[in-house]
């Protein structure tokens, strides 16, 4: 029986902060390259590093790998008396953490005296993770009950838009609101303010539509998404249910909320299915928000603001063609409204691996959870013309992504560090989409470097230039930590949009940093581009992407590697005391892993 149930200077990472905020930032001494790290230093202080005593060179966060959902905040400090700098870390409620603590967080020493690194792009096995196929809905297309959403004042929010990129010119480009509903859907068990439920083969179903005037899609928000064994929730376009996205069990790990991936559609049906054998008493969902997404994409007819006509195709450049298809166009979401900026899928040395790990900026992706949060991202590949002159632009809705979101684990913002974020992907790449090389190697002046990107959230374009260092600069990054890139004459810009996309070395396609911003555009060609260092950024992260190889692993101490080794990890494995712990494989437990690699190592094996 049916239930009826009635978002030129980058903003960084408060997207609607003031210009003067914008523009400065803390980085009032960035001309002479001693930026002013106040917060830092004012909590050094208070724990026994008096600002007189010494000074802070970097700061940047981690994620603890040997315990989830813990940020680590790191500090590179030197004595002003001389000396060695030195590395602090503290926990998320402002504890300094001794050394055994990080050690059983999983935080890695920093070496800041790391040799200069090289890896080269590297084309995914093709054993890579591949994404579920989209789920297929269960209730008949456009039957359920609808929730008309108000509309937005399309005229406003462009006007906002304009103004907002006229005072700054740069930043993630504004795509979408995000839309409280007028009241959150809310079902639990068999009981729910809105939608439909109704008996199907194998169980039951509910089911909703959100219909909202004149968007151009949408991203649905479950607060609260529980639900029992086997019951899944699926999201779908009413008008094409070909694009579909899910099935949905859960937040992921500890998320708390979900974000669906964009549907591409006024109108979306919500769909969950609960099988006959499934306790329904456990069900408990709640829908509160929308993103109204309103523009952002040349291929199709509502596209407002693409990019600048200077701008080159990256097609029209087949010998970067390898480079283009590794970087993608982010959407992320903010307070405000759906963001886009520009990232690259970056390698790691072990040819062996295959982890998605990915490369932008600090200002469009600030954190794991909520605001600018890594959690919600989703990454679309391909995004560029098939052919030169003038090939297919495909529609965003169709190209490859990577949905799910992004596990953070390190990052530093603009003011004390060089805006970046790294991230490992949740879900693979598509299969033709490359790793990235890059160098930690400091780059010279007068380096030709290249930069590719989506402009205004357009379909990928490339940038030709130098790296300067110019007196009459108005806007700078302290050179320490940022590269300063002055465009070639007629060959490109970057606009907003671009944030966070790779700066490439011209002669090997390396990366050598990401986009922070700055005044450079189609108007003003003669103005600068500022880049995060990634030879900066390299020791931060230097554990992901240089993983020490595996050397057996003389547990008893005796010298060699030997049965007795052998046998103490099989013991550990057993849980058997054992007098050595071998966590050989750096995971954080002694494991199966751990015992095949010192049986292989004992027996000669590889």
């Amino acid at each position: 029986m049916k239930n009826s149930c009635l978002f030129s200077v980058f903003l960084v990472l408060a997207y609607f902060a003031s210009v003067a905020g914008a523009a400065d930032d803390g980085c009032g001494e960035c001309n002479d390259g001693s930026p002013v790290f106040a917060d830092a230093a004012v909590f050094l202080a208070s724990k026994g590093y008096p600002t007189d005593e010494y000074d802070v060179l970097l700061t940047w966060d981690e994620a603890a790998s040997k315990s989830s959902g813990n940020r680590i905040h790191g500090f590179h400090v030197l004595p002003k008396a001389g000396g060695t700098p030195f590395d602090l870390y503290s926990d998320g409620e402002g504890n300094l953490l001794e050394e055994g603590q990080l050690t059983e967080l999983g935080v890695a020493p920093k070496d800041w005296q790391l040799k200069p690194v090289e890896a080269e792009a590297e084309l995914p096995l093709p054993v890579a993770k591949a994404l579920p196929p989209r789920p297929r809905p269960k209730s008949v297309p456009g039957a359920a009950s609808v929730l008309e959403l108000p509309g937005i004042d399309l005229a406003t929010v462009l006007a906002e838009d304009d103004a907002r990129e006229q005072q700054t010119p740069k930043g993630p480009k504004r795509v979408g609101l995000v839309i409280d509903l007028p009241e959150a859907i809310s079902v639990a068990a068999t009981k729910c303010n809105l939608g439909t439920w109704q008996p199907i083969a194998g169980g039951t179903l509910w089911s909703v539509r959100l219909s909202a005037p004149e968007a151009l899609g949408m991203r649905i928000h479950f607060s609260t998404l529980s639900l029992p064994t086997e019951a899944q929730v699926s999201v779908y376009n009413t008008a094409n249910p070909n694009e579909a996205y899910g099935p949905f069990t859960e937040p992921y790990g500890l998320d708390s909320d979900l974000w669906s991936p964009s549907c591409f559609s006024d109108d979306v049906t919500i769909e969950c299915f609960v099988p006959v054998a499934a306790d329904g008493s456990d069900l408990h969902i709640v829908i509160d928000k929308i993103v109204h997404i309103y523009h952002g994409f040349s291929a199709v007819q509502w596209a407002k603001g693409i990019a600048g006509s200077c701008n080159l195709d990256v097609s029209c450049y087949p010998a970067w063609s390898t480079a283009a298809r590794g970087v993608g166009l982010i959407g992320t979401i903010a307070l405000n409204g759906l963001l886009f900026c520009t990232g690259s899928l970056i390698v790691d040395t072990d040819t062996s691996s295959q982890i998605p790990y990915f490369l932008t900026a600090n200002h469009c992706v600030g954190g794991q959870t909520g605001n600018f949060g890594a959690s919600n991202i989703e990454v679309y590949w391909l995004y560029q013309r098939s052919s030169c002159p003038d090939g297919a632009i495909p529609n965003v809705a169709d190209v490859p992504r990577t949905i799910g979101g992004a596990d953070y684990l390190a990052g530093s913002n603009q003011t004390t560090g060089n805006d970046f974020t790294f991230l490992r992907l949740r879900n693979a790449a598509p299969a033709e989409i490359p790793f990235l090389g890059w160098s930690s190697d400091a780059q010279a002046l007068g380096l030709d470097a290249v930069c590719i990107h989506h402009p205004q959230t357009d379909y990928k374009r490339i940038t030709f230039g130098n790296i300067t260092d110019r007196p009459d600069r108005m806007l700078s990054r302290p050179a320490n930590r940022f590269y300063e890139m002055t465009w070639k004459p007629n060959l490109g810009t970057t606009e907003p949009g671009s944030s966070g996309s790779p700066l490439f070395r011209e002669t090997t396609q390396q990366i050598i940093g990401q986009l922070w911003g700055g005044l450079a555009s189609c108007n003003s060609p003669d103005k600068a581009d500022y880049y995060g260092r990634f030879d900066v950024t390299f020791p931060v992260i230097a554990q992901y992407l240089t993983p020490v190889p595996f050397a057996p692993e003389d547990v008893d101490h005796s010298g060699s590697v030997n049965a007795n080794d052998v046998q103490l990890v099989i013991n550990a494995a057993l849980g058997i005391p054992i007098q050595y712990n071998a966590d050989v494989n750096k995971t954080g437990v002694v494991d199966a892993v751990d015992v095949q690699r010192v049986i292989n190592a004992a027996l000669g094996l590889t």
